[in-house]
């Protein structure tokens, strides 16, 4: 990628949000592994012709690209809006995991001299009282 976008980060305490200029061309937002997000895209050089003499060109003309990595955010649920030039991705903050309850069952509750189908009905019995 020769050119970065130019680009405006907002963090919220819910979202993410990336502004990018974009202006004469229609980029490409790709998903990438690892909550990374990849946009491209390209400017031509105009295809007037008639010039006099060679033109002054002072845009960047070519591939443009950025990376970003949103780690944290839900890049599944990433919306973009491209409106006069400008780009606008908002990613979701993932939501907290909640912590799960493991229950233990207690080893000395088998008996050694226990089949396999005695064993496993008395683990199921004590992992119905740990949960009562």
């Amino acid at each position: 990628m020769a050119y970065a976008f130019p680009v405006d980060l907002y963090i919220y305490s819910n979202r993410i949000v990336a502004v990018l200029d974009c202006p004469g061309m229609t980029p490409a937002v790709e998903l990438l592994p690892d909550d990374e997000v990849r946009v491209t895209g390209e400017r031509g050089a105009r295809a007037d012709e008639g010039f006099m003499c060679p033109p002054v060109v002072f845009r960047n003309v070519g591939k443009y690209g950025r990376e970003f990595n949103f780690e944290g955010y839900d890049t599944s649920k990433l919306e973009a809006e491209l409106d006069n030039g400008v780009l606008t991705l908002t990613v979701p903050k993932r939501p907290e995991p909640k912590p799960v309850m493991v229950s233990v069952v207690r080893a000395d509750r088998q008996l050694p001299d226990q089949g396999t189908e005695q064993v496993a009905k008395a683990v199921a019995k004590a992992h119905v009282e740990a949960l009562n």
